[in-house]
């Protein structure tokens, strides 16, 4: 399948390798697919831009962290 759209969950405890991120880029570019990215976690915000972040942006899709501590 052409996907134009992935959205990617997680809560991102176990990274990607970064060779593993940049086949994904490298699939997506091809494929113009944008990857769209949502972590969830347990702290008011990342301190440092991750993995996922790095796959939305080199991806023009969108990185968003979700606090999961606030959900009920």
């Amino acid at each position: 399948m052409r996907a134009d759209v992935i959205f990617f969950l997680t809560d991102a405890d176990a990274p990607m390798a970064g060779s593993d991120v940049l086949e994904a880029v490298r699939l997506a570019r091809h494929q113009h697919t944008a990857i769209h990215t949502i972590e969830f976690g347990a702290v008011p915000f990342p301190t440092r831009e991750n993995f996922l972040a790095e796959l939305a942006r080199r991806t023009q899709g969108r990185y968003v962290y979700i606090n999961a501590s606030n959900l009920d």
